[in-house]
């Protein structure tokens, strides 16, 4: 919304050439009546708390996922390991997956690639790094797709289920929010539209050209065009890929709504009698 109300030829755009100058926020700042170098300086520092935040929470989540699928049998073993590998820090669950920590940061190391040595053009790290992202962003979106489309599912199961698990159902649908499943299948929509449109300025006919073959007269293709319609389409087909390749050499089926065991939502034998709940740290490493 900030970047469709900011006209990124605004005369207010400062033209100091640092990557920041065409910050949406820093021309509101500057229109408004803001010096220059406290504005950027505020919008520096906004930029990187926001990076840092959400570098924290994918970090956190990110090993968690890993160290799931390596006890599932999903991933490789090594994302299981976790420190301090003791019999009471695993049962008061103060334990952190390491090797899936140091594998996310690896990853986000990828970022350095995005610096620039000139302000006027990108360089080569910079473009695959684009890349990357365009490809993580479409994959990121997957993700989403399959976590609607499964959460679409698991609501349908409790409607069908509902009078063999009619005490299970009722706890479920305490904790539903409003408007379900209407929310979910129109977030699904959208996550398919966005990724159906990903890459929409590609063909456009002005930011290049679409030809069915090239004859020796014809002008040199821009491999730019190319590229961009790999990263972010290429995810797709991966994706179906992974799905069905996976299917086929487990031979697994997709189970019914009418076959979905909820038995699990509660405790009626007191199975979980032992459990208990996870000690809240209080020193500021453990935070």
């Amino acid at each position: 919304m900030a970047s469709s109300i900011a006209d990124p030829a605004d005369p207010a755009m400062p033209t100091g050439g640092a990557p920041w100058d065409r910050s949406p926020f820093l021309v509101a700042l500057t229109r408004a009546g803001a010096s220059y170098n406290w504005a950027a300086n505020l919008s520096v520092a906004l930029i990187m708390t926001s990076a840092a935040s959400a570098a924290s929470t994918e970090t956190f989540l990110l090993t968690r996922y890993m160290h799931y699928l390596a006890k599932a049998g999903h991933a490789p073993s090594m994302f299981a390991k976790v420190w301090p590998n003791t019999e009471r820090a695993k049962k008061d669950g103060v334990v952190v997956p390491w090797v899936g920590v140091l594998v996310t940061v690896g990853f986000s190391a990828l970022s350095f690639m995005a610096m620039r040595p000139y302000a006027d053009h990108a360089s080569h790290p910079e473009k695959i790094f684009s890349w990357i992202s365009s490809m993580s962003s479409s994959a990121y979106l997957q993700s989403w797709v399959g976590t609607l489309f499964t959460y679409i599912r698991f609501w349908r199961g409790t409607k069908v289920q509902k009078s063999m698990y009619e005490y299970e159902i009722k706890l479920i649908e305490r904790n539903r929010a409003w408007g379900q499943p209407f929310w979910a299948i129109y977030s699904l929509t959208m996550c398919c539209l966005i990724l159906m449109f990903n890459g929409w300025s590609l063909f456009n006919t002005k930011n290049g050209r679409w030809v069915m073959f090239v004859t020796p007269d014809s002008p040199p293709f821009p491999k730019d065009q190319v590229i961009k319609f790999i990263t972010n389409y290429l995810p797709l087909p991966g994706l179906m890929l992974l799905i069905f390749g996976y299917k086929f050499i487990k031979q697994s089926a997709m189970v019914r709504a009418k076959n979905m065991d909820f038995r699990g939502v509660c405790d009626p034998d007191n199975h979980l009698a032992d459990w208990k709940e996870e000690k809240q740290p209080t020193t500021f490493w453990g935070k």
